[in-house]
């Protein structure tokens, strides 16, 4: 007989996906395919029906159960180890070295210079300012994060790390975290 066939209309036109073909085995394929040109041309698809009972679907996708970060957009190579060996563009200025972790008070103003090179700032930030005042955003503060994460280890999370507090009460927050993390670190290793 005739191979089934998926015909809808969109962008002005008429569009049809094969969805069997010569071989049974390319039907899963097929369907896959069909599925796909209908998602890229606008359909919204319900595929509850389709998955076995008591499974789940998981919507949250920018989400690896290996990882704490949820985003998707790799930040350019401004710092850390990457930055250090240069690039097609030549080498690049070496990453301000990070203060011991045990001295919360050199951590802090080690946040504060992070901060202030995330933003692009030409001008000291003023520490009674909150995070979104400074000019932060959530892609800024990933990419502020990300910058710490590579030079120190830390428990707290985004959510423990409001961005309508001062800067003085931020930054306070996470160097005292640092700094037990570290010192507990240590305690454990000895």
């Amino acid at each position: 007989g005739e191979p089934a066939t998926l015909g809808w209309n969109a962008g002005g036109g008429t569009h049809t996906a094969a969805l069997t073909g010569a071989d049974p085995q390319d039907a899963p394929a097929l369907l896959l395919a069909a599925l796909a040109d209908l998602f890229a041309a606008g359909a919204d698809l319900h595929l509850e029906a389709l998955r076995a009972p008591g499974a789940r679907l998981l919507g949250d996708l920018p989400t690896y159960p290996f990882q704490r970060r949820r985003f998707w957009i790799d930040e350019p190579a401004m710092f850390g180890a990457a930055a250090s060996g240069g690039g097609a563009d030549g080498p690049r200025e070496e990453a301000a070295a990070a203060p011991d972790p045990a001295d919360t008070a050199a951590v802090e103003a080690f946040l504060l210079e992070q901060l202030q090179d995330v933003l692009h700032a030409d001008e000291p930030l003023d520490p009674a300012l909150s995070f979104l005042d400074s000019g932060g955003d959530s892609f800024i503060s990933t990419l502020f994060i990300t910058r710490v994460e590579e030079h120190y280890r830390f428990g707290l999370t985004a959510e423990e790390l409001p961005l309508d507090l001062p800067l003085t009460e931020l930054f306070g927050a996470l160097a005292r975290d640092i700094t037990g993390t570290a010192l507990d670190e240590r305690a454990g290793a000895a």
